[in-house]
């Protein structure tokens, strides 16, 4: 009830008997301007005073402004012929522009408006100097807002959740905003049809405990961050997607789901609207290569591009916190690689690429179907039909424990992001790959939370397994735990050798009488970059020329890095102090040039295999003697040890573990000693 007029019955007017103070109290016309029954009216002034019908009824329930004082304007409110509320919080700028700009939103939500000039003018003239007492604090974007007596999240539908001295409302809110965050469904139904089927299935789980993690970065401070799930094509991707976003609405293109087909400017907007939520972009194939690399940095810097306004002042740049959930046939790698471009570590970080298990994302737990498809039509079809119940409920509770105990909420949140960590972070692990874990943490975090709810029908602990699950699957796809620019550097150097090793080196024999080499002189090399030589173990040994290696093996990357990393690899041969050496005898006609030694075992893909001490300090279930495998914990095939008094990592196709079969039959990991390196007891193989 604003203004006096109740808006069930808003198309009869005000009832017959409500007293003009009551209209006064509220809201106070200009000269000559009337709400009745039948709306807005002009009674002209003079002898012979005309009236003029100008809109149908409507209320002003307040007169907004931001919470710094700008951006003042009314929130309008009326019923369609069809009894449908609609609501509108116009700022009062819009006066000074095109009439379509605010009577066009009217007359779209059913509003309507006398057609001649002169008496939509009046319409103007009553908006611009009408008065009200009530006030209305007014937001640009959706989430948390800080202020008006407390904190208060604010949905995209305009919803509202938390205490606060005065109403809130969100000014210039998406037209279709409520129909696509409206329920269908009740919450116990999301729950047994929706929800339940992620147990056990570790990327559905990730991506619907994922859902709930928006809301929570601004209370531990975490910045944006994303996951993108790849893998052939009718694999499940989209389903899981759909299953996230069925949390937050309607679970289809348009609505809650939404596709990669935009360029970084559309999607600048539809990240503003997400904020402090869940972003849903299906299909990573639709975007343009060219664009892709630049909306991943867009989206996990959390703020637009800087522009100019008219008079060439800087315009306030849009700024988002959120979760983004991505799906695609390729990671972000590939898609760059499309466009011609190479993969940033700061990319990779920010969007970790996450491979489809082999069963699919669905085809671990089946919940009584008889095939991972039929699992995933279920979820499909479970996701349509129930929706838009479960962000809601725990935006409600997330707010009333944020009022209550902001600090105790954060700490708690926090101290459950980094237990889990803690707990599967790579004790060798770079900062890159803690950063991940971290976003890890917080979904883990989050689905556990929304467990203690009561939202998520989950057991205990299931949100973190399925977050653990993620983290492996995104180490084995990246690598390792060590800096992604170190990987590139070595495999760049690797395919170069490979590419151009014959052709671009010319290759050295000794000659046995002056112990000099020689240079093979039965072939021209063309472009010489170095030389080449067998060295001890029969394997060839790359001497690139110093200048030549920095300028045409290292283009488009730092010399330093490169070296660095083939050095930390094992790969490079240099002299004490130094990464270049001398060659390793006298070249004919050439002396001793300067060089850098790539070792033999670069080319041939080769892992450095390692001496465990012996015997074992830590773990009882390794013997005494054995070779360490490197990368079988980045693969991430790693539970707890529960022989360890530590806890640490390892891993045996007789520990109760999935077995991995194969290759690594039979192989364990304990991470004190070794840091987190895996061993293996039939002797090393390279990885």
């Amino acid at each position: 009830m604003v203004d006096g007029i109740d808006m069930r019955d808003a198309e009869d007017g005000p009832p017959h008997d409500a007293a003009p103070e009551t209209h006064a109290a509220a809201v106070i016309w200009p000269r000559g301007f009337t709400m009745e029954r039948t709306g807005l009216h002009w009674t002209s002034p003079g002898d012979d005073p005309k009236t003029s019908w100008i809109a149908s009824p409507f209320a002003v329930e307040g007169e907004t402004r931001t919470g710094a004082g700008e951006g003042w304007g009314f929130l309008l409110s009326w019923q369609d012929s069809d009894k449908h509320v609609h609501t509108f919080a116009m700022p009062r700028r819009l006066l000074l522009g095109e009439a379509r700009e605010f009577e066009g939103v009217l007359i779209d939500g059913g509003m309507r408006i006398a057609s001649a000039l002169p008496l939509r003018q009046r319409f103007r003239d009553a908006l611009m100097n009408l008065r009200t007492t009530q006030r209305i604090t007014s937001v640009s974007r959706s989430g948390w807002h800080h202020g008006a007596g407390g904190i208060v999240y604010v949905m995209g539908d305009g919803n509202t959740f938390g205490p606060s001295a005065e109403r809130v409302v969100l000014q210039g809110a998406a037209p279709d905003a409520a129909a696509t965050a409206a329920p269908s469904g009740t919450l116990a139904e999301w729950q047994e049809h929706v929800a339940a089927l992620a147990v056990g299935n570790d990327l559905a789980a990730l991506f619907l405990a994922a859902a709930f993690a928006g809301p929570i970065l601004d209370i531990v401070g975490e910045p944006s961050g994303g996951l993108h799930a790849f893998g052939a094509s009718q694999k499940g991707k989209t389903t899981i997607l759909r299953l996230a976003a069925s949390a937050w609405g309607k679970p289809e293109a348009g609505a809650a789901l939404r596709t990669w087909r935009s360029t970084s400017n559309g999607l600048e907007g539809v990240a503003a609207a997400c904020n402090d939520a869940l972003l849903s972009l299906d299909e990573l194939g639709q975007c343009d290569a060219r664009e892709a690399g630049e909306i991943a940095y867009l989206f996990a810097n959390g703020a637009g591009k800087s522009r100019a306004a008219r008079d060439g002042s800087a315009r306030a740049a849009r700024s988002w916190r959120l979760m983004l959930l991505s799906t695609g046939e390729m990671d972000l790698t590939a898609k760059l690689a499309e466009g011609g471009k190479r993969a940033m570590a700061g990319q990779l970080v920010r969007l970790l690429n996450i491979p489809l298990p082999d069963a699919g994302p669905m085809g671990q737990a089946l919940h009584g179907r008889e095939t991972g498809g039929a699992l995933l039509v279920a979820a499909n079809e479970a996701a349509r039909r129930f929706h838009g119940t479960a962000a809601s409920e725990f935006l409600g509770r997330l707010a009333e424990m944020r009022a209550d105990d902001p600090e105790g909420l954060a700490a708690t949140i926090g101290a459950a992001r980094d237990a889990w960590v803690a707990d599967n972070l790579p004790n060798d692990a770079d900062g890159q790959v803690s950063a991940a874990a971290r976003r890890f943490g917080i979904i883990a975090a989050a689905g556990e939370l929304a467990a203690s709810f009561g939202i998520l029908p989950w057991p205990e602990g299931e949100a973190a397994r399925a977050a653990a699950a993620g983290f492996r699957l995104w180490l084995a796809h990246r690598g390792g735990a060590g800096a992604h620019e170190d990987a590139e550097a070595v495999d760049a150097v690797r395919r170069f050798l490979v590419q151009h090793g014959a052709s671009r080196f010319a290759m050295l024999t000794r000659n046995a009488e002056t112990k000099k080499l020689d240079e093979d002189a039965t072939r021209i090399v063309g472009g010489r970059m170095g030389w080449r030589w067998k060295a001890t173990g029969g394997r060839w040994e790359y001497l690139a020329e110093a200048s030549v290696f920095r300028a045409e093996i290292c283009a488009g990357r730092d010399p330093k890095t490169v070296l660095g990393a083939l050095k930390r690899a094992g790969f490079l041969r240099g002299e004490a102090g130094r990464n270049d050496t001398k060659a390793p005898a006298v070249i004919e006609g050439l002396g001793r040039p300067r060089v850098y030694a790539i070792g033999p075992r670069l080319s041939a893909g080769w892992r450095a295999k390692h001496d465990c001490p012996s015997p074992c300090p830590t773990c009882p279930n390794l013997p005494q003697r054995h070779q360490m495998r490197g990368n079988l914990y980045r693969m991430g095939l790693a539970p707890a040890c529960p022989s360890c008094p530590s806890q640490k990592r390892w891993w045996g196709s007789d520990g109760g573990a999935p077995d991995h079969g194969g290759a690594l039959a039979g192989a364990r990991i304990c991470s004190a000693p070794y840091r987190q390196r895996a061993c293996s007891l039939g002797g090393a193989r390279d990885a």
